[in-house]
């Protein structure tokens, strides 16, 4: 609760800024209930090894980045930020230990897409469902139906390309919230209680 207080109210703001906009709302709703994927339970990563799953990650990172770059290129109003590394092992180990398995750890290889509108948000994540080389395993709507207990949204979706097994994750994030998140010590204080 300490943690997340300091957020809510700033999040909150930022959010019923970018709610008035309720015809990019709808666009997004539209994307969000178009997209099939599976049942949460069902996806994992298929090991229980997380040196395993350091080395399928690593051997999908490339692929990954360059078709997200290049997903955010053809869109006006969206930018790919990707992380220049996989994720710590020490973190993966953390997560591991807290969740009882590795096999649903699905942000090793990750990325953000910032849209400036939400109307990008629906058009960035229909092109990836119709994209022939993505299957789309599990989609968190954290925009409206799921923010975070700290008042967080974007739209977050779990993938992997149809020759790999490997599952990697996607945030759909607006610019406006990820600017208010980067003026608070967000990490910093995730860092400290995400674990506990």
């Amino acid at each position: 609760a300490a943690g997340d207080e300091d957020f809510l109210s700033v999040y909150k703001v930022m959010w019923n800024r970018i709610a008035r906009k309720t015809e990019d709302l709808e666009a997004y709703e539209t994307a969000v209930a178009s997209v099939r994927s599976m049942p949460a339970a069902s996806v994992t990563q298929g090991t229980e090894s997380i040196a395993e799953l350091v080395a399928a990650a690593g051997r999908v990172k490339a692929r990954f980045d360059e078709q997200m770059s290049s997903l955010a290129d053809t869109i006006k109003g969206a930018r790919y930020r990707p992380p220049e590394e996989l994720k710590k092992t020490s973190r993966i180990v953390e997560k591991s230990f807290c969740q009882g398995t590795c096999s649903r750890i699905f942000d090793i290889v990750r990325s953000m897409i910032v849209v400036d509108d939400m109307s990008i948000a629906a058009e960035a994540l229909s092109r990836l469902a119709a994209d022939s080389e993505v299957e789309i395993v599990r989609i968190k709507d954290r925009f409206i139906r799921e923010p975070t207990s700290g008042g967080w949204r974007d739209c977050m979706i779990n993938g992997r390309f149809g020759d790999s097994p490997h599952v990697w994750e996607v945030q759909i994030v607006h610019k406006e919230l990820l600017v208010a998140r980067r003026g608070l010590p967000g990490h910093q204080i995730y860092n400290r209680v995400r674990v506990a």
